[in-house]
């Protein structure tokens, strides 16, 4: 991820894409505050993924704000906005299915069963740091997971 966002900065500054420039030099440049507040100089890909997943974030609130206003100003953050997303998705990784992540689900609550734990309402929070362990790039789409959770906790099945 951070190799490929390096060369696509360079390319759009080849080509001189002005708007594209600045919308990826941002993300660097909050992949650089991440590793600079975890104390490090090189940035990682996870430092990239973060970005991407604040750029994204961000791009959306804004597109929420703007979606509702119309005026040529509020339509032109509106598209700044949504670029913003498309260009950030692009150092995400891919998110799992529902399939994948209730395969995950199924595989963590039978970890937890086999180590004696009750499974219940209460399991949530369990369930969901399992899952942050198991994948920390969070290629998963958070709320969709907790529905996901949720629902077979309150099925009561595995």
């Amino acid at each position: 991820m951070r190799d490929q966002l390096k060369a696509d900065i360079s390319s759009a500054m080849k080509a001189k894409e002005n708007d594209r420039t600045t919308t990826l030099r941002g993300i660097w440049a909050e992949a650089q505050s991440i590793a600079l507040n975890d104390k490090r100089k090189e940035i990682s890909n996870a430092d990239v993924i973060l970005a991407a997943k604040k750029a994204v974030k961000e791009g959306n609130e804004g597109m929420e704000i703007y979606r509702v206003v119309n005026s040529p100003i509020a339509n032109e953050n509106f598209a700044r906005n949504y670029r913003l997303v498309e260009l950030a998705t692009k150092y995400l990784p891919k998110n799992l299915s529902d399939e994948e992540l209730n395969k995950a689900i199924d595989e963590i609550i039978s970890d937890l069963t086999k180590q004696e734990v009750t499974i219940g309402r209460q399991s949530m929070g369990v369930i969901m740091k399992n899952m942050k362990d198991k994948y920390p790039d969070g290629n998963y789409d958070g709320k969709r997971l907790s529905a996901l959770v949720k629902e077979k906790l309150e099925n009561g099945s595995n």
